[in-house]
């Protein structure tokens, strides 16, 4: 992983290549092409994919977790979109046009540059054109989320449905909730039925959201998906990509200088092979001493703690117990896992990796997202 990001000649010998003909698979980036058409794109199936692929959350996220309220079992999640801008920048562009410009800058910049890749002469206008486009439907993206402050109500956020009743809540509108569910799970081999329990946090978001794709023309729908797309992954190209991102950042994040490639690259592997680096971490810095005496440490206090239990005078004896028996199950995390060090589970925690290759950046990050 590290060494496939590291060698810088090979991603500029690949170029656009890879990211090309991973947005070909959604029927391509409209913006970018004289000859699209909208009879190659899915937006159902685009969105199931990514979240697939690149655990995206454009237009709704979907996840799955322990039930909020009944914590010995799992729940299907859905909630409103990820944003690729702030919500408060979106729903306030008067006050933030230098970013808002940028951003727009961004993104025309990297469409000139991949159609320029794929041998395509699109006018600057009309990418122009399609960039303002994208941006307005980010915007009323945006205005039908629902703000953070406004997100700390567990019950209001807690609505258990069926699959069904889901479609229930957006009639007369093309999403199909059943296909477009089962597409993201296919892999599991967990079938999603129409009586399928979900748990919708955000309902009225659902209801727009709906009304909003079915009154947006298809390329600018597929434009803004292939955006997301072009913006979480750009950077994992060529330099001519990472430079396009790096001038975008310093408006939006106000940094001066890009960080060093190796930097990047260590942080990426880290973040994708963290459990392996930190097994290799422990072997070289942290001896076994240090936590068996933190171990130990932890146990005293436990041990303490009960004592105090059977002498206190304030508690009631049916109490007493509990406490008890909370103490005794408290759950030790020190350091790292016990079985860090053990070879045969490291290779059983990764069971499921996929290929990782040496000399190709692009798919080990899809490999690994």
């Amino acid at each position: 992983m590290f060494s496939a990001c590291m060698n810088t000649t090979a991603l500029e010998e690949a170029g656009l290549k890879y990211l090309t003909d991973f947005l070909s698979l959604y029927g391509g980036w409209p913006m970018t092409s004289t000859d699209w058409s909208e009879k190659n794109f899915d937006w159902q199936f685009t969105v199931a994919d990514g979240r697939k692929t690149l655990g995206s959350a454009y237009l709704l996220s979907v996840w799955v977790f322990a039930d909020q309220k009944d914590t010995d079992t799992t729940a299907l999640y859905t909630d409103q979109t990820s944003l690729g801008l702030p919500r408060s920048v979106l729903i306030n562009p008067s006050n933030y046009e230098e970013r808002i410009n940028a951003y727009k800058t961004y993104m025309a910049e990297t469409a000139s540059i991949m159609a320029k890749h794929l041998g395509q002469s699109v006018s600057s206008e009309d990418i122009q054109l399609d960039v303002n486009a994208v941006f307005d439907f980010e915007m009323l993206l945006a205005n039908i989320t629902t703000p953070d402050e406004d997100r700390r109500d567990i019950d209001r956020m807690y609505n258990p449905m069926t699959v069904a009743e889901l479609s229930d809540l957006t009639p007369n509108t093309s999403i199909n909730w059943q296909q477009l569910l089962s597409n993201m799970f296919a892999v599991t081999g967990n079938p999603i039925e129409s009586t399928t329990r979900v748990i919708v946090q955000e309902v009225e978001y659902m209801k727009r959201m709906a009304i909003l794709i079915d009154t947006t023309n298809q390329r600018t729908l597929a434009n803004y998906l292939m955006w997301r797309h072009v913006k979480a992954l750009g950077d994992e190209t060529n330099q001519e990509m990472r430079d396009a991102s790096f001038k975008y950042a310093m408006v939006a994040n106000g940094v001066t200088a890009a960080e060093p490639r190796w930097k990047v690259c260590a942080d990426k592997t880290n973040d994708f092979l963290g459990i392996a680096l930190g097994t290799k971490y422990v072997e070289t810095y942290f001896s076994q001493q240090a936590k068996d005496e933190a171990n130990e440490m932890v146990e005293d206090i436990r041990s303490a703690f009960k004592d105090l239990l059977d002498v206190n005078d304030w508690m009631d004896e049916a109490t007493k117990p509990l406490a008890m028996e909370k103490a005794n199950a408290i759950s030790k995390f020190i350091a790292y896992p016990d079985w860090y060090g053990n070879a045969t589970a490291l290779e059983h925690f990764y069971d499921d990796l996929g290929d990782v290759h040496t000399d190709r950046h692009f798919s080990n990050v899809l490999t690994l997202r």
